[in-house]
């Protein structure tokens, strides 16, 4: 019978788990707030927890290791204790592990100081404008040997620059950056 309203919950998508002496549920509130459902668990308690018992005691030896497990350091090695008792020993995990293959240079920001409209920018420059910090934006194809980016004002043309920092300069080094 408790195998049966066991498999009836777990098709009305009914979590029924053994904690102690008791039995806790997780599911559809609609069926567990439903009298029916909640005096069935009633009426069921024990046997279902005897239930559970048995798949507990014949899953054991085939579930060994697997599940729920503390976490402890000895030394620098961790160990894994699993509910059933098995302990794994994961090994050293404090070191300082492997090296990771190189990555790619990045193209970097060059500071060139406080905006000019005299000047030309090259992609990923830095300037400083009207308390705020702009980099020449990287798909805005500025290109230093042409005079085609000449006084693209970064206040004014988004096109050309993104905003990096937005700073009140009266607070940064007594208003100087």
């Amino acid at each position: 019978m408790s195998q049966e309203i066991y498999t009836e919950f777990a098709d009305l998508g009914v979590s029924i788990i053994r904690i102690g002496d008791n039995i806790k549920t997780h599911g559809p509130e609609s069926i567990l707030t439903n009298e029916t459902y909640i005096q069935k668990l009633k009426d069921n308690k024990q046997s279902l927890i005897d239930y559970i018992i048995t798949l507990e005691t014949s899953d054991a030896e085939k579930n060994r290791g697997v599940g729920v497990a503390t976490a402890a350091l000895d030394g620098q090695d961790l160990k894994l204790t699993f509910t059933d008792g098995t302990v794994v020993n994961v090994g050293d995990v404090v070191g300082d592990g492997f090296t990771g293959k190189d990555g790619v240079d990045g193209l970097g920001f060059s500071f060139a100081g406080s905006w000019s409209s005299g000047e030309s920018f090259t992609q990923n420059t830095v300037v400083k404008k009207d308390g705020k910090v702009f980099i020449a934006n990287a798909n805005s194809g500025l290109d230093k040997v042409s005079t085609s980016n000449l006084n693209k004002n970064p206040t004014s043309e988004p096109t050309y620059w993104d905003v990096l920092v937005d700073i009140d300069e009266s607070v940064v080094n007594g208003g100087s950056f």
